[in-house]
């Protein structure tokens, strides 16, 4: 599979053979409200300041339709592009965002409630987090009166890839399935992110910032510490709806299902209408295979989620949830916002 492929073409992490079923930290999981472990993060997960000159954007990503999930690639490499990458409380390095993906309905549930999508966004990790992923879910609420709409450009460029494939095998130009698993260049990203291009001490001079520079407290959006504020978020970080999260330590939901992701499934939902769900689904059973014969593991319903496993170590995944009790949005002088 992709994952096996990427394991085997970075030599990122020892890829030791399918795991699925063996280990003690499986994905996904039940999240309640009363976590095993309390909040030790100092604050949110931290992006860099946008830089339009050198950072990729959404006209960057490369969309595909795969049998598990709906893809958007960011590019692996380029001279003029930069991943959006985020530091972690209490990490000093940085984790570079490779891919989102989609899944219906949500892998994980909260307090009790399966949500209809999750969007998950793929990191891997730098200097001592080398071999360790890290993503950052969006739980998708398909109850808003109206349509979302970053969520409908997404939907609208996996609809023109699904036509674009289906309009090769019309002409019968379509080709072998590209699943995008060219990863040969993959660990070039560090060229372009090294520390002279994206400071690696980032997150002590931010704390520094926010401890010393701004000693005063803002509420739960971010107000009241004139002219200090919260930066804005570069996409996709953009779409999040909330700073506060659970964590824990888990696997990756697909084989080989490897035990080396930080898991941060973030508390609020985005919100979108029926309509865009059901656009949802019917692209998650668009996959085509390379004699163009619709191949999905979406089922009749639409899902196409790893089943939720049991946690056979509470210890070993310490489960929490970061609240507006544990911290406040990180706030920033106004030329840094």
């Amino acid at each position: 599979g992709e994952w096996r492929q990427f394991f085997q073409s970075t030599n990122y992490v020892t890829y030791r053979g399918n795991q699925c079923g063996a280990g003690n930290a499986p994905s996904p999981i039940m999240l309640e409200e009363s976590s095993n472990f309390f909040c030790q993060d100092l604050h949110e997960p931290l992006t860099r300041q946008i830089d339009p000159s050198v950072d990729c954007g959404r006209l960057d990503l490369t969309f595909a339709i795969t049998p598990y999930a709906l893809k958007a690639y960011f590019p692996y490499y380029s001279a003029s592009c930069r991943p959006p990458s985020l530091t972690l409380s209490g990490r000093a390095d940085f984790y570079i965002l490779m891919w989102l993906e989609i899944h219906a309905r949500s892998e994980h549930v909260v307090a009790g409630k399966r949500y209809d999508a999750e969007i998950q966004m793929v990191h891997r990790g730098t200097g001592r987090d080398t071999g360790q992923l890290l993503i950052v879910s969006l739980l998708v609420d398909a109850n808003a009166p109206n349509d979302d709409l970053e969520f409908e450009w997404l939907l609208q460029q996996w609809r023109d890839a699904a036509d674009s494939e289906a309009t090769d095998c019309t002409r019968g130009t379509r080709g072998r399935r590209n699943l995008h698993q060219d990863f040969s260049e993959f660990l070039e990203y560090e060229k372009f992110s090294s520390p002279s291009n994206h400071n690696s001490n980032t997150t002590n001079e931010e704390r520094s910032l926010q401890f010393s520079a701004s000693p005063c407290l803002t509420d739960r959006f971010g107000n009241g510490c004139e002219p200090y504020g919260p930066r804005r978020r570069m996409f996709p970080y953009n779409l999040w709806q909330s700073i506060w999260y659970y964590g824990y330590s888990g696997s990756l939901t697909a084989p080989p299902c490897s035990e080396i992701v930080r898991w941060r499934i973030m508390d609020e939902p985005l919100r979108i209408s029926r309509r865009q769900y059901k656009v949802l689904t019917w692209l998650l059973s668009q996959s085509r295979d390379e004699n163009c014969e619709l191949d999905t593991a979406t089922d009749t319903k639409g899902e196409n989620r790893r089943p939720i496993q049991e946690s056979r170590s509470s210890f070993v995944q310490g489960v929490y949830h970061c609240t507006p009790e544990n911290f406040g949005y990180f706030v920033y002088p106004p030329e840094q916002q």
